[in-house]
């Protein structure tokens, strides 16, 4: 059975691990997807410091282990994402990156692109069907494709119209 967790506590202990760059994976292995994602937007909020200390503690090589702490590392950073105002242009743009570049892993382990169509991609959820299409930009990109990167960047911003500082950042640095 299932060990019960009082999520406060865990909260804080996460954080502080977090503000220390401690190891977080016992933490993350006692959770599931709902307590996941409740704490990464609980965190966000009650921490003035939070998009900063995501930054500094989130490196996408660090978080590969497991599908779970794959999910972890993008969830906490996508609850970054409406703090990153409060960041430098560079830590923006870092933050942009790392998020992105833990989506992509994410996606494309947990689905097989070779496999999807246009029918199956429409019903994943929102953050998916953004990482998807960020997965197919990364591959124009590296294809030296710039118009077939912008075309999958705009179909990007159509999955999910909240990330359009992400993609006009992006497109700005082409």
């Amino acid at each position: 059975m299932k060990e019960q967790v009082n999520l406060n506590e865990l909260n804080a202990l996460v954080y502080q691990a977090v503000k220390n760059n401690g190891d977080v994976s016992e933490y993350i292995n006692k959770m599931n997807f709902e307590e996941i994602t409740a704490q990464m937007w609980h965190l966000s909020t009650e921490n003035p410091d939070y998009a900063k200390a995501m930054l500094g503690f989130i490196d996408p090589e660090r978080f590969t282990e497991s599908i779970k702490e794959l999910f972890w590392a993008t969830s906490a950073l996508e609850a970054a994402l409406p703090h990153a105002k409060q960041l430098n242009d560079k830590e923006k743009t870092t933050l942009y990156h790392n998020y992105i570049t833990l989506l992509i892993i994410y996606v494309s382990n947990i689905y097989n692109p070779a496999l999807l169509n246009e029918d199956d991609i429409r019903v994943l959820p929102q953050s998916h069907r953004f990482g998807y299409f960020m997965y197919e930009a990364q591959k124009c990109l590296g294809d030296n494709d710039s118009s077939g990167y912008v075309k999958n960047l705009k179909t990007a911003l159509t999955m999910d119209k909240s990330k359009s500082d992400i993609i006009s950042t992006l497109i700005n640095q082409l």
